[in-house]
């Protein structure tokens, strides 16, 4: 699912919020942790304030966390896929963020935990259903196999100018769709396969034994992919 691919957005900054570090935390007697912060209900929606906002909070809670270099790194880490984002999934993110207390900003988690009471808080806007449907549509006209509910899920985090850009893409030849979408996204998405070879149309298929001579079968008494039922998808 995402999640392996859309924490790259908090990279730079948990090597910044990490722990470790000498210096207190602001607001309290140690490493107790301040309360939460003022919340985020005016962020702008951009990388940028993202950055700038959550590196703001990691100096409030660790004074020796240098606010600038945070927020130029957290810049450069997502140089890339930051501009590609959804504004709401920005604004959630630091909104979450910094209503988070210190202990869980300096301990690293906030980012991870943000992302996913977004996953569950987000819906795919209109662009991102229109996208997953054409997407859908050309895979199965290129023979392959394809995961919609991954599609919504993975989709719903990207503004509506990458959705339309990657929409593009799937009027293009059967061999271009998938690299280009995956370009205009970023990240490899996915969800589109080329399906595994699986009949039973070997004599022996359906009698509790593997007899296509792959991998675990007891014979090979068919040809690999024909035992379906027994084998299993090859």
């Amino acid at each position: 699912m995402f999640e392996r691919w859309i924490v790259a957005l908090s990279v730079a900054l948990l090597g910044c919020s990490g722990g470790g570090g000498g210096g207190g935390v602001a607001g309290s007697g140690g490493t107790d942790g301040g309360g939460g912060g003022t919340g985020g209900g005016g962020a702008s929606g951009t990388i940028g304030e993202y950055c700038s906002s959550t590196c703001a909070r990691v100096h409030e809670c660790d004074n020796s966390r240098d606010t600038q270099t945070c927020a130029a790194q957290c810049n450069n880490q997502n140089a890339a896929l930051g501009p590609k984002y959804r504004p709401e999934y920005l604004q959630f993110l630091t909104s979450c963020f910094l209503g988070k207390d210190c202990v869980t900003v300096l301990a690293g988690s906030a980012v991870d935990d943000c992302s996913k009471q977004a996953t569950a808080a987000l819906a795919p806007s209109s662009a991102g259903l229109a996208f997953c449907d054409s997407y859908e549509q050309s895979t199965l006209n290129c023979s392959k196999q394809f995961d919609k509910a991954t599609c919504l899920g993975t989709v719903k985090f990207f503004s509506d100018a990458t959705l339309l850009a990657a929409q593009a893409c799937t009027s293009k030849g059967c061999s271009a769709v998938d690299s280009c979408v995956d370009a205009s996204f970023g990240i490899p998405l996915s969800i589109s396969v080329i399906p595994s070879s699986c009949t039973d149309t070997c004599t022996y298929s359906s009698d509790g034994t593997c007899d296509d001579g792959g991998p675990g079968a007891s014979y090979s008494l068919c040809a690999l992919g024909t035992d379906c039922t027994d084998c299993g998808p090859r």
